[in-house]
């Protein structure tokens, strides 16, 4: 993508929008149990790739937390690096 994309908003109609500052995403590999297994249509033990997040608002309150498993055979990780004399 190489439009300015606005800053992101997290909200529901319980809460007000907020804006987003940050978030930390790990990502590991983990195989899949029964229940995983009969959702994704795979094998029990079949690899998955397990992701959590969160996510925070520019006043550092979290406002989203997720953890989530996807099949290890449809999943593709695209990561744009940004080097400058902040990164570190």
């Amino acid at each position: 993508m190489t439009a300015e994309v606005p800053p992101a908003v997290v909200g529901d109609e319980r809460t007000r929008a907020q804006t987003v500052r940050d978030a930390v995403q790990t990502l590991e590999p983990t195989v899949a149990n029964p229940d995983q297994a009969d959702l994704l249509d795979v094998p029990v033990y079949a690899p998955l790739l397990q992701t959590q997040r969160t996510t925070r608002d520019t006043t550092g309150r979290v406002v989203e937390f997720t953890r989530s498993v996807y099949r290890g055979d449809r999943y593709r990780i695209t990561s744009h690096l940004h080097f400058d004399h902040n990164s570190g």
